[in-house]
């Protein structure tokens, strides 16, 4: 089954994280991943570059991730960020990304080694995880019953 751990919630409620991301990643994930999957969702501030919305970090296997969000930025902001991880979650699990750590320069995406902030949005995994993300909250919203 499915594990989350949701550290300070700030605009969503730890409820609505919850809700939002078993419903994703029902479509982002199989089954079989689904239940091996162990993630931490964290809204706590840490130092990072003022423009950064959140990242997504894998654990000690395939299966355990770090996800972290800015607490502080608007609750559709947090909503976007978060379907904007899991979709990254997705893109390691099936192997379509390598795991990343570290600053922008070297990180390595899709075999490239990024050296500009260029680079790194005309990444085919970044156009995806924001285009899948948009489509994953607007989804949800209308699951919900929820304005956008």
């Amino acid at each position: 089954m499915m594990e989350i751990e949701i550290i300070k919630s700030t605009k969503l409620s730890k409820k609505e994280v919850r809700s939002m991301t078993k419903f994703m990643f029902k479509i982002l994930l199989t089954k079989k991943e689904r239940k091996k999957l162990k993630l931490t969702i964290s809204f706590d501030p840490i130092d990072s570059e003022p423009r950064q919305e959140g990242y997504c970090i894998q654990g000690a296997d395939d299966y355990k991730y770090l996800i972290w969000c800015r607490g502080s930025r608007q609750r559709e902001s947090q909503r976007q960020t978060l379907a904007h991880e899991f979709v990254h979650v997705r893109q390691m699990i099936q192997k379509d990304m390598s795991p990343f750590t570290g600053k922008l320069i070297s990180k390595r995406l899709d075999g490239l080694t990024i050296k500009n902030g260029d680079q790194y949005w005309d990444s085919p995994t970044e156009i995806e995880a924001d285009g899948r993300a948009r489509g994953l909250v607007s989804r949800w919203h209308t699951k919900h019953n929820k304005t956008l």
